[in-house]
Protein backbone atom coordinates (compact mmCIF):
# COMPACT_ATOMS: atom_id res chain seq x y z
CA UNK A 1 0.00 0.00 0.00
CA UNK A 2 1.51 3.19 -1.20
CA UNK A 3 0.67 6.29 1.93
CA UNK A 4 0.02 9.49 0.49
CA UNK A 5 0.17 12.73 1.55
CA UNK A 6 -2.27 15.56 0.53
CA UNK A 7 -2.23 19.39 0.18
CA UNK A 8 -4.58 21.98 -0.73
CA UNK A 9 -4.35 25.08 -2.34
CA UNK A 10 -7.29 27.80 -3.37
CA UNK A 11 -7.32 29.81 -6.67
CA UNK A 12 -9.49 32.23 -8.24
CA UNK A 13 -11.62 30.65 -10.65
CA UNK A 14 -13.56 33.78 -13.52
CA UNK A 15 -16.36 32.73 -15.58
CA UNK A 16 -17.15 34.15 -18.35
CA UNK A 17 -19.25 37.86 -18.13
CA UNK A 18 -23.15 37.66 -18.42
CA UNK A 19 -24.70 40.18 -20.07
CA UNK A 20 -28.90 40.97 -19.97
CA UNK A 21 -31.06 43.39 -20.98
CA UNK A 22 -34.11 44.87 -19.52
CA UNK A 23 -36.79 47.48 -19.93
CA UNK A 24 -38.14 49.97 -17.97
CA UNK A 25 -40.56 53.26 -18.67
CA UNK A 26 -42.18 55.39 -16.57
CA UNK A 27 -44.06 59.28 -16.89
CA UNK A 28 -42.19 62.38 -16.19
CA UNK A 29 -45.01 65.01 -15.06
CA UNK A 30 -43.60 68.80 -15.29
CA UNK A 31 -43.47 70.73 -11.74
CA UNK A 32 -46.34 73.77 -11.23
CA UNK A 33 -43.40 75.87 -11.45
CA UNK A 34 -41.64 75.19 -14.71
CA UNK A 35 -43.00 75.85 -18.29
CA UNK A 36 -44.51 73.67 -20.72
CA UNK A 37 -42.26 71.33 -22.73
CA UNK A 38 -42.04 71.95 -26.48
CA UNK A 39 -38.51 69.98 -27.52
CA UNK A 40 -36.31 67.63 -25.46
CA UNK A 41 -33.16 68.18 -26.32
CA UNK A 42 -31.31 66.01 -24.17
CA UNK A 43 -32.29 62.60 -21.78
CA UNK A 44 -30.10 60.59 -19.67
CA UNK A 45 -30.22 57.74 -17.47
CA UNK A 46 -28.22 56.93 -13.96
CA UNK A 47 -28.93 53.36 -13.08
CA UNK A 48 -28.53 52.49 -9.28
CA UNK A 49 -28.63 49.16 -7.38
CA UNK A 50 -29.88 49.22 -4.25
CA UNK A 51 -30.10 45.53 -3.48
CA UNK A 52 -29.06 42.18 -5.52
CA UNK A 53 -30.27 38.65 -3.70
CA UNK A 54 -27.70 36.14 -5.17
CA UNK A 55 -29.40 31.74 -5.62
CA UNK A 56 -28.12 28.85 -7.49
CA UNK A 57 -28.37 29.97 -10.96
CA UNK A 58 -30.43 33.27 -10.04
CA UNK A 59 -29.91 36.77 -9.42
CA UNK A 60 -32.72 39.15 -8.34
CA UNK A 61 -31.50 42.92 -8.92
CA UNK A 62 -33.68 45.78 -7.33
CA UNK A 63 -33.08 49.41 -7.85
CA UNK A 64 -34.06 52.41 -9.59
CA UNK A 65 -33.28 54.27 -12.43
CA UNK A 66 -32.84 58.15 -12.43
CA UNK A 67 -33.76 60.29 -15.88
CA UNK A 68 -32.31 63.41 -16.16
CA UNK A 69 -34.21 65.50 -19.09
CA UNK A 70 -33.17 68.75 -21.21
CA UNK A 71 -35.84 70.93 -22.67
CA UNK A 72 -36.79 74.30 -23.90
CA UNK A 73 -40.09 75.89 -23.69
CA UNK A 74 -41.63 78.41 -26.50
CA UNK A 75 -41.80 81.00 -23.57
CA UNK A 76 -38.23 80.51 -23.21
CA UNK A 77 -36.53 79.38 -26.27
CA UNK A 78 -33.08 80.32 -25.51
CA UNK A 79 -33.08 78.44 -21.73
CA UNK A 80 -32.38 75.05 -20.95
CA UNK A 81 -35.07 73.92 -18.34
CA UNK A 82 -33.70 70.25 -16.24
CA UNK A 83 -36.46 68.23 -14.78
CA UNK A 84 -35.69 64.28 -13.45
CA UNK A 85 -37.74 61.75 -12.02
CA UNK A 86 -36.69 57.99 -10.46
CA UNK A 87 -38.06 54.34 -11.69
CA UNK A 88 -37.96 51.56 -9.56
CA UNK A 89 -36.84 48.55 -11.31
CA UNK A 90 -36.61 44.58 -10.17
CA UNK A 91 -35.89 41.85 -12.60
CA UNK A 92 -34.39 38.28 -12.17
CA UNK A 93 -32.08 36.81 -14.51
CA UNK A 94 -31.10 32.95 -14.86
CA UNK A 95 -27.35 33.35 -14.47
CA UNK A 96 -25.06 29.68 -15.45
CA UNK A 97 -22.31 28.81 -12.53
CA UNK A 98 -23.76 31.13 -10.25
CA UNK A 99 -23.99 30.08 -6.47
CA UNK A 100 -25.13 31.49 -3.32
CA UNK A 101 -21.47 31.57 -2.19
CA UNK A 102 -20.15 33.24 -5.00
CA UNK A 103 -18.37 36.82 -5.41
CA UNK A 104 -20.60 38.47 -7.85
CA UNK A 105 -19.83 42.02 -9.13
CA UNK A 106 -22.94 43.93 -10.82
CA UNK A 107 -22.96 47.22 -12.93
CA UNK A 108 -26.26 48.15 -15.15
CA UNK A 109 -25.30 50.62 -18.27
CA UNK A 110 -28.89 52.01 -20.13
CA UNK A 111 -28.33 51.20 -23.84
CA UNK A 112 -31.33 52.88 -25.24
CA UNK A 113 -32.99 55.64 -23.82
CA UNK A 114 -36.26 57.50 -25.57
CA UNK A 115 -38.47 59.89 -24.89
CA UNK A 116 -42.12 61.25 -26.03
CA UNK A 117 -44.07 64.28 -25.12
CA UNK A 118 -47.33 63.29 -23.99
CA UNK A 119 -48.55 66.78 -24.04
CA UNK A 120 -47.22 70.10 -22.49
CA UNK A 121 -47.08 68.98 -18.79
CA UNK A 122 -45.94 65.61 -19.57
CA UNK A 123 -43.28 63.34 -20.98
CA UNK A 124 -42.62 59.30 -20.98
CA UNK A 125 -39.57 58.16 -20.71
CA UNK A 126 -38.09 54.39 -21.38
CA UNK A 127 -34.49 52.95 -21.50
CA UNK A 128 -33.20 49.70 -22.26
CA UNK A 129 -30.71 48.45 -19.74
CA UNK A 130 -27.99 46.18 -20.08
CA UNK A 131 -27.39 44.04 -16.61
CA UNK A 132 -23.61 43.16 -16.66
CA UNK A 133 -22.64 40.47 -13.86
CA UNK A 134 -18.69 39.40 -13.34
CA UNK A 135 -18.92 36.08 -11.27
CA UNK A 136 -15.97 34.44 -9.52
CA UNK A 137 -15.47 31.09 -6.90
CA UNK A 138 -12.65 30.45 -4.94
CA UNK A 139 -11.65 26.57 -6.19
CA UNK A 140 -10.34 24.43 -3.46
CA UNK A 141 -7.45 21.95 -5.42
CA UNK A 142 -6.49 18.98 -3.59
CA UNK A 143 -3.22 16.99 -4.65
CA UNK A 144 -0.72 14.42 -3.64
CA UNK A 145 2.80 16.58 -2.67
CA UNK A 146 4.01 13.72 -0.85
CA UNK A 147 4.90 10.38 -1.02
CA UNK A 148 5.36 8.36 2.55
CA UNK A 149 9.19 6.93 2.59
CA UNK A 150 9.02 3.80 0.25
CA UNK A 151 12.80 2.39 -1.11
CA UNK A 152 10.74 1.36 -3.99
CA UNK A 153 8.77 4.42 -4.86
CA UNK A 154 11.02 6.80 -6.99
CA UNK A 155 10.02 10.31 -6.78
CA UNK A 156 10.71 13.43 -9.36
CA UNK A 157 9.65 16.37 -7.16
CA UNK A 158 9.93 20.68 -8.12
CA UNK A 159 8.37 23.72 -6.39
CA UNK A 160 5.86 26.58 -8.27
CA UNK A 161 4.94 29.43 -6.85
CA UNK A 162 0.86 30.09 -7.15
CA UNK A 163 -0.90 33.14 -6.61
CA UNK A 164 -3.65 31.43 -4.12
CA UNK A 165 -7.14 33.33 -3.44
CA UNK A 166 -6.70 33.94 0.67
CA UNK A 167 -9.89 36.55 0.80
CA UNK A 168 -12.66 38.44 -1.24
CA UNK A 169 -14.21 41.09 0.88
CA UNK A 170 -17.03 43.55 -0.09
CA UNK A 171 -17.23 47.33 1.86
CA UNK A 172 -19.07 50.20 1.45
CA UNK A 173 -17.15 54.09 1.54
CA UNK A 174 -19.24 57.20 2.14
CA UNK A 175 -17.44 60.23 0.16
CA UNK A 176 -18.76 63.54 1.40
CA UNK A 177 -17.04 66.48 0.39
CA UNK A 178 -17.28 69.94 -1.39
CA UNK A 179 -15.62 71.86 -3.74
CA UNK A 180 -15.99 75.47 -4.90
CA UNK A 181 -16.06 77.10 -8.61
CA UNK A 182 -12.68 79.18 -9.47
CA UNK A 183 -13.56 82.94 -9.05
CA UNK A 184 -13.27 83.10 -12.77
CA UNK A 185 -16.10 80.47 -13.48
CA UNK A 186 -19.52 81.94 -13.62
CA UNK A 187 -21.50 81.40 -10.83
CA UNK A 188 -24.35 78.20 -11.26
CA UNK A 189 -27.68 78.84 -11.57
CA UNK A 190 -28.53 75.11 -12.90
CA UNK A 191 -26.98 71.80 -12.62
CA UNK A 192 -28.26 70.02 -16.17
CA UNK A 193 -26.02 66.79 -16.48
CA UNK A 194 -23.04 65.37 -14.50
CA UNK A 195 -20.50 62.51 -15.14
CA UNK A 196 -18.79 60.76 -12.98
CA UNK A 197 -15.82 58.00 -12.95
CA UNK A 198 -12.60 56.92 -10.09
CA UNK A 199 -9.25 57.28 -11.04
CA UNK A 200 -5.91 56.51 -8.97
CA UNK A 201 -7.07 53.57 -7.63
CA UNK A 202 -4.44 51.69 -5.52
CA UNK A 203 -3.79 49.46 -2.36
CA UNK A 204 -1.35 49.54 0.15
CA UNK A 205 -1.12 46.61 2.77
CA UNK A 206 0.51 46.95 6.59
CA UNK A 207 -0.05 45.61 9.95
CA UNK A 208 -3.04 43.85 8.97
CA UNK A 209 -4.83 46.50 7.08
CA UNK A 210 -5.68 47.16 3.72
CA UNK A 211 -5.51 50.94 2.76
CA UNK A 212 -7.29 51.61 -0.15
CA UNK A 213 -7.17 54.97 -2.28
CA UNK A 214 -8.90 56.62 -5.07
CA UNK A 215 -10.23 59.91 -6.12
CA UNK A 216 -13.98 59.98 -7.34
CA UNK A 217 -13.86 62.65 -10.87
CA UNK A 218 -16.87 65.05 -11.63
CA UNK A 219 -17.67 66.71 -14.41
CA UNK A 220 -20.34 69.20 -14.00
CA UNK A 221 -22.46 70.41 -16.98
CA UNK A 222 -23.66 74.16 -15.88
CA UNK A 223 -26.00 77.06 -17.07
CA UNK A 224 -25.32 80.86 -15.61
CA UNK A 225 -27.19 83.55 -14.79
CA UNK A 226 -25.29 85.58 -17.29
CA UNK A 227 -25.47 84.14 -20.19
CA UNK A 228 -27.05 81.62 -22.08
CA UNK A 229 -23.75 78.99 -22.31
CA UNK A 230 -23.30 75.91 -20.93
CA UNK A 231 -20.10 75.82 -18.58
CA UNK A 232 -18.02 72.49 -17.53
CA UNK A 233 -17.05 72.31 -13.74
CA UNK A 234 -14.12 69.73 -13.28
CA UNK A 235 -13.39 68.14 -9.44
CA UNK A 236 -11.37 65.15 -7.40
CA UNK A 237 -12.51 64.22 -4.87
CA UNK A 238 -10.06 61.36 -2.64
CA UNK A 239 -11.13 58.98 -0.56
CA UNK A 240 -9.60 55.99 1.56
CA UNK A 241 -10.53 53.28 3.71
CA UNK A 242 -9.67 51.10 6.21
CA UNK A 243 -9.95 47.41 5.74
CA UNK A 244 -9.16 44.65 8.46
CA UNK A 245 -8.48 41.32 7.09
CA UNK A 246 -7.87 38.01 9.24
CA UNK A 247 -3.65 36.82 8.91
CA UNK A 248 -3.44 39.12 6.42
CA UNK A 249 0.64 39.85 4.97
CA UNK A 250 2.76 42.65 3.94
CA UNK A 251 3.86 40.45 0.42
CA UNK A 252 -0.14 39.86 -0.29
CA UNK A 253 -1.36 41.78 -3.19
CA UNK A 254 -5.06 42.98 -4.34
CA UNK A 255 -7.05 42.95 -7.21
CA UNK A 256 -9.79 46.31 -6.30
CA UNK A 257 -13.17 46.94 -8.53
CA UNK A 258 -14.41 50.45 -6.99
CA UNK A 259 -18.75 51.18 -8.43
CA UNK A 260 -20.00 54.57 -7.62
CA UNK A 261 -23.29 53.27 -6.30
CA UNK A 262 -25.14 56.63 -5.84
CA UNK A 263 -24.60 60.29 -5.42
CA UNK A 264 -26.28 63.78 -4.73
CA UNK A 265 -25.37 67.23 -5.44
CA UNK A 266 -26.62 70.23 -3.69
CA UNK A 267 -25.75 73.86 -4.21
CA UNK A 268 -24.50 75.95 -1.75
CA UNK A 269 -24.02 80.04 -1.66
CA UNK A 270 -20.68 81.14 -0.90
CA UNK A 271 -19.77 83.92 1.67
CA UNK A 272 -21.00 86.56 -0.95
CA UNK A 273 -23.88 84.55 -1.58
CA UNK A 274 -22.91 83.14 -5.01
CA UNK A 275 -23.82 80.22 -5.55
CA UNK A 276 -19.99 78.46 -5.98
CA UNK A 277 -20.48 75.86 -3.66
CA UNK A 278 -21.05 72.38 -4.73
CA UNK A 279 -21.66 69.65 -2.13
CA UNK A 280 -21.29 65.74 -3.31
CA UNK A 281 -22.35 62.63 -1.14
CA UNK A 282 -21.74 59.78 -2.37
CA UNK A 283 -21.92 55.78 -1.75
CA UNK A 284 -18.80 53.78 -3.70
CA UNK A 285 -18.71 49.81 -3.27
CA UNK A 286 -15.43 48.53 -3.22
CA UNK A 287 -14.64 44.78 -4.13
CA UNK A 288 -11.49 43.20 -2.87
CA UNK A 289 -9.47 40.61 -3.54
CA UNK A 290 -6.48 39.37 -2.09
CA UNK A 291 -4.30 36.98 -3.51
CA UNK A 292 -1.07 35.43 -1.46
CA UNK A 293 2.24 33.93 -3.99
CA UNK A 294 2.47 30.43 -2.37
CA UNK A 295 5.38 28.00 -3.23
CA UNK A 296 4.37 24.46 -2.82
CA UNK A 297 6.07 21.04 -3.35
CA UNK A 298 4.79 18.98 -6.76
CA UNK A 299 5.25 15.21 -7.98
CA UNK A 300 6.49 15.39 -11.29
CA UNK A 301 6.72 11.96 -11.88
CA UNK A 302 6.90 8.29 -10.24
CA UNK A 303 7.49 5.20 -10.65
CA UNK A 304 8.23 1.81 -8.87
CA UNK A 305 11.00 -0.59 -9.24
CA UNK A 306 8.84 -3.28 -7.83
CA UNK A 307 5.29 -2.89 -9.26
CA UNK A 308 3.46 -1.02 -11.64
CA UNK A 309 1.96 2.28 -10.62
CA UNK A 310 -1.01 4.28 -12.49
CA UNK A 311 -1.02 7.95 -11.36
CA UNK A 312 -3.52 10.09 -11.97
CA UNK A 313 -2.85 13.56 -13.16
CA UNK A 314 -4.74 16.46 -13.88
CA UNK A 315 -3.79 20.01 -15.54
CA UNK A 316 -4.73 23.23 -13.77
CA UNK A 317 -5.39 26.25 -15.09
CA UNK A 318 -4.99 29.40 -12.86
CA UNK A 319 -5.86 33.19 -13.33
CA UNK A 320 -2.45 35.68 -12.77
CA UNK A 321 -3.32 38.65 -11.01
CA UNK A 322 -2.19 41.55 -13.90
CA UNK A 323 -1.38 45.42 -13.01
CA UNK A 324 -3.64 47.37 -13.93
CA UNK A 325 -3.13 49.04 -17.58
CA UNK A 326 -4.46 52.26 -19.29
CA UNK A 327 -4.74 53.45 -23.34
CA UNK A 328 -5.71 56.79 -24.62
CA UNK A 329 -7.64 56.32 -27.71
CA UNK A 330 -9.30 59.14 -30.31
CA UNK A 331 -11.92 58.51 -32.62
CA UNK A 332 -13.51 60.72 -35.55
CA UNK A 333 -16.88 61.36 -36.87
CA UNK A 334 -18.71 63.70 -38.72
CA UNK A 335 -22.50 64.99 -37.28
CA UNK A 336 -24.53 66.83 -39.93
CA UNK A 337 -26.32 70.30 -38.02
CA UNK A 338 -29.17 71.13 -40.55
CA UNK A 339 -29.81 74.79 -39.74
CA UNK A 340 -30.04 77.66 -42.63
CA UNK A 341 -27.07 80.42 -40.91
CA UNK A 342 -24.44 79.74 -38.56
CA UNK A 343 -24.69 78.57 -35.14
CA UNK A 344 -23.38 78.73 -31.61
CA UNK A 345 -22.10 75.77 -30.06
CA UNK A 346 -23.20 75.59 -26.66
CA UNK A 347 -21.66 72.04 -25.67
CA UNK A 348 -20.95 68.33 -27.06
CA UNK A 349 -22.54 65.50 -24.36
CA UNK A 350 -21.42 61.98 -24.51
CA UNK A 351 -22.35 58.95 -23.43
CA UNK A 352 -21.38 55.41 -24.42
CA UNK A 353 -24.09 52.89 -25.22
CA UNK A 354 -21.99 49.59 -25.89
CA UNK A 355 -18.72 48.59 -25.65
CA UNK A 356 -16.94 44.85 -25.83
CA UNK A 357 -13.65 43.93 -26.37
CA UNK A 358 -12.68 41.20 -29.14
CA UNK A 359 -9.72 39.31 -30.57
CA UNK A 360 -9.25 39.19 -33.98
CA UNK A 361 -6.03 37.79 -35.55
CA UNK A 362 -3.87 37.83 -32.26
CA UNK A 363 -5.67 41.77 -32.05
CA UNK A 364 -7.61 42.87 -29.07
CA UNK A 365 -10.37 45.23 -30.59
CA UNK A 366 -12.34 47.53 -28.01
CA UNK A 367 -15.76 47.84 -30.11
CA UNK A 368 -19.01 49.59 -29.06
CA UNK A 369 -21.34 52.68 -29.35
CA UNK A 370 -20.67 56.17 -28.34
CA UNK A 371 -24.45 58.52 -28.45
CA UNK A 372 -22.59 62.03 -29.18
CA UNK A 373 -25.43 65.03 -28.77
CA UNK A 374 -24.16 68.68 -29.77
CA UNK A 375 -27.19 71.35 -27.83
CA UNK A 376 -26.68 74.87 -29.91
CA UNK A 377 -28.10 77.90 -30.09
CA UNK A 378 -29.51 79.69 -33.18
CA UNK A 379 -28.73 83.59 -32.84
CA UNK A 380 -31.45 84.89 -35.66
CA UNK A 381 -34.19 83.21 -33.38
CA UNK A 382 -32.38 82.77 -30.16
CA UNK A 383 -33.33 79.06 -30.37
CA UNK A 384 -32.01 76.43 -28.71
CA UNK A 385 -31.60 73.12 -30.28
CA UNK A 386 -29.79 69.90 -30.62
CA UNK A 387 -28.97 66.79 -32.80
CA UNK A 388 -27.76 63.36 -31.89
CA UNK A 389 -24.94 60.60 -33.32
CA UNK A 390 -24.63 57.00 -32.74
CA UNK A 391 -20.43 56.93 -33.79
CA UNK A 392 -19.29 53.49 -33.82
CA UNK A 393 -16.23 52.82 -32.27
CA UNK A 394 -13.82 50.51 -33.43
CA UNK A 395 -9.99 50.31 -31.95
CA UNK A 396 -7.19 48.01 -31.97
CA UNK A 397 -5.70 48.44 -28.55
CA UNK A 398 -1.78 48.63 -28.26
CA UNK A 399 -2.02 47.37 -24.37
CA UNK A 400 -2.97 43.97 -23.83
CA UNK A 401 -6.43 44.98 -22.07
CA UNK A 402 -8.45 41.83 -22.15
CA UNK A 403 -11.04 42.93 -19.40
CA UNK A 404 -12.17 46.11 -19.35
CA UNK A 405 -12.48 48.42 -16.20
CA UNK A 406 -13.25 51.27 -16.83
CA UNK A 407 -13.98 53.52 -20.64
CA UNK A 408 -13.72 57.54 -19.73
CA UNK A 409 -15.02 60.07 -22.43
CA UNK A 410 -11.79 62.65 -21.88
CA UNK A 411 -13.18 65.68 -24.23
CA UNK A 412 -15.35 65.94 -26.99
CA UNK A 413 -14.21 68.62 -29.95
CA UNK A 414 -16.98 70.01 -32.58
CA UNK A 415 -15.57 71.56 -35.38
CA UNK A 416 -17.57 73.11 -38.48
CA UNK A 417 -15.57 72.26 -42.23
CA UNK A 418 -18.00 73.25 -44.08
CA UNK A 419 -22.05 74.09 -44.91
CA UNK A 420 -24.07 71.62 -42.49
CA UNK A 421 -21.11 69.42 -41.92
CA UNK A 422 -19.09 69.11 -38.42
CA UNK A 423 -16.39 66.70 -37.60
CA UNK A 424 -16.84 65.24 -33.96
CA UNK A 425 -13.26 64.46 -32.26
CA UNK A 426 -13.46 62.37 -29.23
CA UNK A 427 -10.42 61.18 -26.81
CA UNK A 428 -11.05 58.46 -24.43
CA UNK A 429 -9.09 56.50 -21.73
CA UNK A 430 -9.41 52.91 -21.33
CA UNK A 431 -8.19 51.01 -18.30
CA UNK A 432 -8.37 47.37 -17.47
CA UNK A 433 -6.29 44.26 -17.19
CA UNK A 434 -4.48 41.46 -19.23
CA UNK A 435 -5.97 38.03 -18.49
CA UNK A 436 -3.02 35.90 -18.01
CA UNK A 437 -3.28 32.19 -16.97
CA UNK A 438 -0.60 29.56 -15.98
CA UNK A 439 -1.13 26.14 -16.15
CA UNK A 440 0.21 22.94 -14.00
CA UNK A 441 0.08 19.58 -13.99
CA UNK A 442 -1.17 17.99 -10.22
CA UNK A 443 -0.65 14.50 -8.84
CA UNK A 444 -4.26 13.75 -7.89
CA UNK A 445 -3.85 10.13 -6.94
CA UNK A 446 -1.63 6.67 -7.58
CA UNK A 447 -3.29 3.21 -7.83
CA UNK A 448 -1.04 0.24 -7.23
CA UNK A 449 -1.80 -2.18 -9.71
CA UNK A 450 -1.94 -6.01 -9.07
CA UNK A 451 0.30 -7.25 -12.03
CA UNK A 452 3.94 -6.87 -10.67
CA UNK A 453 6.48 -5.34 -13.92
CA UNK A 454 8.26 -7.74 -16.27
CA UNK A 455 11.83 -7.22 -15.41
CA UNK A 456 15.26 -8.27 -16.67
CA UNK A 457 16.87 -12.03 -15.19
CA UNK A 458 20.08 -10.57 -17.19
CA UNK A 459 21.96 -7.66 -18.60
CA UNK A 460 20.53 -5.19 -21.35
CA UNK A 461 22.34 -2.94 -23.53
CA UNK A 462 20.62 0.38 -24.20
CA UNK A 463 21.45 3.13 -26.55
CA UNK A 464 21.07 6.46 -25.42
CA UNK A 465 17.92 8.52 -28.04
CA UNK A 466 17.31 11.99 -28.20
CA UNK A 467 15.35 13.45 -25.30
CA UNK A 468 16.16 10.82 -22.73
CA UNK A 469 17.40 11.34 -19.57
CA UNK A 470 18.83 9.22 -16.56
CA UNK A 471 15.36 8.87 -14.68
CA UNK A 472 13.57 8.50 -18.03
CA UNK A 473 15.70 5.50 -19.09
CA UNK A 474 15.58 4.12 -15.14
CA UNK A 475 11.85 4.81 -15.09
CA UNK A 476 11.40 2.67 -18.62
CA UNK A 477 13.84 -0.52 -16.71
CA UNK A 478 12.09 -0.42 -13.58
CA UNK A 479 15.43 0.11 -12.35
CA UNK A 480 17.06 3.15 -9.91
CA UNK A 481 19.54 6.30 -11.09
CA UNK A 482 21.98 4.93 -9.08
CA UNK A 483 21.88 1.47 -10.35
CA UNK A 484 22.47 2.68 -13.89
CA UNK A 485 25.28 5.38 -12.59
CA UNK A 486 27.13 2.68 -10.82
CA UNK A 487 26.93 0.32 -13.42
CA UNK A 488 28.52 2.62 -16.52
CA UNK A 489 30.70 4.83 -14.18
CA UNK A 490 28.93 7.98 -14.97
CA UNK A 491 30.41 11.01 -14.03
CA UNK A 492 27.87 13.81 -14.64
CA UNK A 493 24.16 12.31 -14.48
CA UNK A 494 22.96 15.27 -16.54
CA UNK A 495 25.40 14.93 -19.25
CA UNK A 496 24.63 11.44 -21.40
CA UNK A 497 25.46 11.02 -25.02
CA UNK A 498 23.26 10.05 -27.16
CA UNK A 499 23.92 6.59 -28.98
CA UNK A 500 26.17 5.72 -25.48
CA UNK A 501 25.55 2.20 -25.03
CA UNK A 502 24.53 1.48 -21.52
CA UNK A 503 23.98 -1.59 -19.38
CA UNK A 504 21.31 -1.58 -17.31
Amino acid sequence: MINLTQNSLILNKTFPEFHDTFFIEGDVIIPDIKPDVETIIYVDAFPVIDNYVVNSGQITVSGNCEFNILYVSDKLPNEIIRISTSIPFKNSFAVENLLPESFVEISITPTKISSLILNGRKISVSAELQTNIKISDKETITFVNEIEENDSIMQQKSTTTLPTLKNVTKTTTAVKDTAMLETSKPTIKDILKYDNCIEKEETTISDGKILLKAELCIRIYYTSEDTNEIHIFETSLPFSNFIDIKDLKDTDTCELNNTVKNMSIKLLPDSDDLMRIVEFDSEIDNSLKVFRNEEINLIEDTYSTESDLMPEREDITYEINTPTLSEDITLRGTISIPEDESIQILTPLGRIKTVDISNEDNNTILNGILDVTVIYLVPSTGKINSVSLDMPMEHILTQKIQTLGNLKIEDIEVTNVGSEKYDVKITLTATGRENKKGEISILRNIVELETPPQKNTGITVYFVKPGDTLWKIAKKFHTTIDHIIEMNNIENPDIIDINKALVI
